[in-house]
């Protein structure tokens, strides 16, 4: 945990957000913004990232199949 820490303090982000292509971009994309370093960089509230979440997780429209 304590190395985890210091590379997110330094502005590395984890390994796992770069590399396993089975994790959606989308994902990794929230997750580094949860994770930036400046704070006007993350998602201003809690509400905001549920919302990202929430179309993260919506099933694709009927039309686009």
């Amino acid at each position: 945990f304590y190395e985890l820490r210091q590379r997110i303090l330094s502005g590395e982000c984890p390994t796992w957000i770069d590399g396993p292509e089975k994790i959606p971009p989308s994902l990794k994309d929230i997750t580094k913004k949860c994770l930036a370093k400046r704070s006007e960089d993350r998602f201003p509230s809690a509400g905001e990232l549920s919302q990202a979440l929430k179309h993260l997780l919506k099933p694709p429209c009927a039309e686009n199949r």
